[in-house]
């Protein structure tokens, strides 16, 4: 699923649809995959690679590329529902790859997470990734329950859900996995 036929890793698209048909596999015979409640997912992933980390967001989460103070983050944000049973709805996510050099770590962000920027617009990309930076995951969902806590009705904020799920990783300093002799 992985590789290509010449052993370089497969685009991260094709890989994550090949993951998404062995799982499909595993339940076509036990669930019925065409029912429209079927569990579905969200995405985010990230590959090291030769020309600098491979980044994937599929369905409302988002990936952001830190590159300090200065310099703006590249935002990586897929506008798609969530993924349910279609193995090629990987193919549909969006992807860009990132050069490592000046990388100063990679954040993974489910739509609860960003809801500060990208629905409440109490701050940008650049101060979002500051505050994952400095304060980390934890300081980040602080601010975003802060946030639904001054607005329980969704008055200011109107929304289907008073809280999403919000949930964030940084990855610091990606650069370094790159620079391991024998990685790609």
């Amino acid at each position: 699923v992985g590789e290509t036929p010449a052993g370089a890793p497969a685009p991260v698209a094709d890989a994550l649809a090949g993951g998404r048909g062995e799982i499909r596999a595993y339940h076509e015979s036990t669930c019925d995959l065409a029912r429209p409640a079927t569990p579905a997912a969200t995405v985010t992933a990230v590959r090291a690679g030769r020309a600098g980390f491979e980044m994937l967001a599929l369905s409302d989460s988002s990936i952001v590329a830190d590159y300090g103070e200065g310099r703006d983050p590249v935002v990586l944000t897929d506008p798609h529902r969530a993924a349910s049973t279609d193995p090629d709805a990987a193919r549909q996510a969006s992807t860009t790859v990132v050069p490592a050099d000046g990388l100063y770590g990679i954040a993974l962000l489910s739509d609860g997470a960003t809801r500060i920027t990208e629905v409440y617009r109490l701050i940008g990309w650049p101060d979002l990734v500051t505050v994952i930076r400095d304060d980390g995951p934890g300081g980040l969902i602080r601010r975003v329950r802060a946030a639904e806590d001054s607005d329980p009705d969704g008055v200011r904020w109107p929304r289907f859900k008073a809280r999403d799920d919000a949930t964030a990783i940084y990855w610091p300093h990606p650069g370094t996995c790159a620079a391991e002799p024998g990685r790609p």
